[in-house]
């Protein structure tokens, strides 16, 4: 893939919209729908901003003994149950050889940060891990939700792409495009009342799908 980081840039028109996130004839990329359901969100006057990311290339920059554990546990995604097990891995390996390993079928949902927290210090270079959340509530499951957490906390996520630019790539939304696309995927039925059941996820889609538009309110 080419390093130029211009060619990973790329200004979303509204032609390649549904080619892109609804594919009609084809099943829906819920994923990349949930996504671009985000970006098209927030101040109307500002663009959105999606990021399509290579994780199995970013992975690969992990520490060995990382990338060994995924292999291992034949998958190329993290999740917080495996990461309290590797933690518990490396503690073992590095401060107390006789300590037990955790059951792998539980993880304490709080421990989480000060699992990351441990992947800072056991590399000098910054990377990057993605990792699937703990299911405890539907709106993660609804969502398709997954993490992802540089290795030092100081680190933003644009920098390190910013160190990497052949793993990514950079989808902009035209802030003039974000209303109409909002209502393509509505129709689809990517919406809050879908991603945020319940109550206040209703009450959002019916306040976002009655609010007149621009032209209406001037």
């Amino acid at each position: 893939m080419s390093s130029d980081v211009s060619t990973r840039v790329k200004t979303l028109a509204r032609e390649s919209f549904e080619d892109l996130f609804l594919r009609r004839g084809t099943p829906l990329r819920t994923e990349a729908a949930v996504a671009a359901y985000f970006a098209t969100g927030g101040s109307p006057d500002a663009d959105g901003v999606l990021w399509a990311v290579d994780y199995e290339a970013a992975h690969e920059l992990l520490p060995d003994y990382f990338q060994k554990f995924l292999a291992e546990m034949g998958t190329d995604m993290f999740n917080a149950a495996m990461l309290d097990d590797l933690m518990t891995l490396v503690t073992e390996h590095f401060e107390e050889a006789d300590s037990q390993v955790t059951d792998r079928r539980t993880v304490p949902i709080l421990n989480v940060r000060d699992i990351l927290t441990e992947f800072s210090k056991q590399r000098s270079e910054d990377y990057i891990v993605f990792f699937k959340p703990p299911v405890i509530d539907q709106r993660i499951i609804n969502q398709a939700a997954l993490f992802s957490m540089t290795a030092n906390p100081r680190t933003s996520i644009d920098e390190w792409f910013g160190r990497h630019p052949d793993l990514y790539w950079k989808v902009i939304i035209p802030a003039e495009c974000k209303r109409e696309f909002r209502d393509k995927l509505d129709q689809a039925n990517i919406n809050h009342r879908t991603l945020f059941p319940g109550l206040d996820g209703i009450a959002r889609w019916l306040k976002e799908h009655y609010k007149p538009s621009r032209s209406q309110r001037t």
